[in-house]
């Protein structure tokens, strides 16, 4: 269960080391703060269409027991190709030339049409606080129907001065190569924190306790 002031996070074991190949896709996250505070996020995932010409892209949508999380990501921009105005709810139909490199761009946070979050039980949507917000890669990542799991990826997380921040995308080095699959099931923390580390484990915890 989540508990409003404290919030505990542990990293995983590093990730396997992985080849130094041409990453196909890229996640750039960068963090908007304003007040002192991070309000929203702001990102974007460059990755290669589909040999036919078409791309699916599933939208965040169930997961956790949470449904439309789609409702969440707002301002969504495609480069590369064009987005078919028939697109179902949850899922964008892109239209390009055979194997063309596309870009996603889309906010997540302050959007207009973003759920309220639950008061109590687990509430895996992302969150933003004064003192802190998170996410879940599940919950803020569209799915291209191009990539799989094992697709080499390089994730970038901006870290704004004075803002702490924690998460397993950490794991990925320096390089921040990793898998498609990894950035699903990443989570990012930040804000206010005090970090706890214990050999390869950390725990960030915010408010009192």
């Amino acid at each position: 269960m989540l508990l409003r002031n404290l919030i505990a996070l542990a990293s995983f074991t590093a990730l396997s080391g992985m080849s130094p190949r041409a990453d196909a896709v890229q996640w750039h996250i960068t963090p908007v703060v304003e007040s002192g505070a991070v309000t929203r996020l702001d990102m974007s995932l460059s990755f290669p269409g589909d040999a036919d010409g078409v791309t699916e892209v599933q939208l965040p949508d169930e997961w956790g027991g949470e449904r439309e999380l789609y409702r969440g990501l707002w301002d969504i921009r495609a480069t590369g190709g064009e987005v078919d105005a028939a697109s179902p709810p949850g899922k964008l139909v892109l239209r390009h030339a055979p194997g063309a490199h596309l870009r996603l761009d889309w906010k997540v946070g302050s959007g207009p049409d973003a759920p309220d979050a639950k008061l109590g039980g687990n509430d895996y949507r992302p969150r933003f606080a004064p003192d802190h917000f998170y996410f879940i890669g599940f919950t803020v990542l569209p799915q291209p129907d191009s990539l799989s799991e094992t697709t080499a990826a390089r994730v970038t997380l901006d870290r704004p001065d004075g803002l702490t921040l924690v998460s397993d995308l950490d794991h990925a080095g320096p390089s921040g190569r990793t898998t498609f699959g990894n950035l699903s099931q990443s989570a990012v923390f930040g804000g206010n924190l005090r970090l706890i580390e214990s050999g390869k484990a950390r725990l960030a915890l915010v408010g009192t306790f």
